[in-house]
């Protein structure tokens, strides 16, 4: 697997006037080596991997060396599947990082965030739960590029991204401080074969916010409710259930989260639900409790973690 930089996206936040809605609202400009990207910017990444084409990576406002930064990782959707690897920023926080609005400061500054790829190829074989080897190792390069905090790494996605985080998670129960799926399947549907979580306990101790559509046709509400009663049923708190507004124009509406940051920082289990006629996330990203909730929570066993562990274990090799 190699990896040769193509592009440097330059976020001019000062200037936009509104939230870009595709591609080419991501600016692009001739890249640098990933230890050259600027604060306040995406470096995009090429890589030479079956299914993972490329891999764009958010470096904070403000980026400090004296700092260790949380890190999360944004999985797309299969509608971005095969185009451009600037597409991987159309759901996830990346509309949210160039969004003007001052409530994405935190964001902004407080994150380096990770936005791999899916390039074409048949729907069930483009699954990010197949690809762990390959999410892994692009968190390993990051980790080791910046001062990343290893106790935090956070996870989310939505559709086939969430998806993904309910398997990548559960495949690796001892890395993640949090994860947010959101619409993704729980168990094998539309043409996918494979388990995508093996074991629920695994979950068991990974702090969830699982958002989903209550009208979605695509991936049924059914996945969620399977997911709260298997997590339930491993012991622990129950899943602390709320929901959600859509305003807006019929299927294009934008959910709202008006609930108190107070009643949901630190809770391990939570599940949210909206209403959106079709398979839609709402914007849902455009919601910024949703990474102070991400804050609230550190993984005190990352150490025993794949990530770390093949870290360390790179490292020691480079020991002469």
């Amino acid at each position: 697997m190699t990896r040769t930089v193509l592009f440097l996206l330059i976020a001019s936040i000062g200037t936009l006037n509104a939230s870009p809605s595709g591609p080419g609202a991501f600016p692009l400009a001739p890249g640098a080596d990933l230890k050259d990207a600027r604060p306040g910017t995406f470096t995009l990444f090429e890589m030479a991997d079956e299914a993972v084409d490329g891999y764009i990576v958010w470096l904070p406002v403000d980026f400090d060396l004296a700092r260790r930064y949380p890190v999360i990782m944004s999985l797309h959707s299969s509608g971005q599947t095969g185009q451009s690897v600037e597409t991987a920023l159309l759901h996830g926080p990346g509309k949210a990082l160039v969004d003007p609005d001052p409530r994405f400061d935190p964001l902004r500054s407080s994150f380096i965030i990770i936005f791999p790829h899916l390039c074409d190829g048949p729907y069930a074989e483009r699954q990010w739960f197949d690809r762990t080897d390959t999410l892994d190792s692009i968190f390993i390069d990051v980790i080791k590029a910046f001062p990343c905090d290893p106790s935090r790494l956070y996870l989310l996605g939505y559709s086939t991204g969430g998806t993904g985080s309910w398997g990548y998670a559960s495949s690796h129960p001892l890395d993640f401080a949090a994860i947010i799926p959101v619409a993704g399947f729980t168990k094998p549907d539309l043409g996918i074969k494979k388990p995508i979580i093996r074991d629920w306990a695994s979950l068991s101790r990974i702090p969830v916010w699982a958002i989903y559509n209550v009208f979605d046709k695509a991936v049924s509400y059914n996945h969620i409710r399977a997911a709260i009663t298997a997590i339930e049923a491993t012991g622990g708190a129950p899943f602390m259930s709320l929901a959600h507004d859509a305003v807006g124009p019929p299927f294009r509406e934008n959910v709202i989260m008006d609930t108190s940051p107070s009643e949901i920082v630190g809770v391990r289990r939570i599940s949210s639900i909206y209403k959106i006629g079709i398979h839609a996330e709402g914007n849902v990203w455009a919601n910024p409790i949703l990474y102070e909730w991400l804050l609230s929570h550190r993984n005190e066993d990352c150490r025993g973690g794949v990530i770390v562990r093949s870290i360390a274990a790179s490292q020691r090799n480079q020991i002469p």
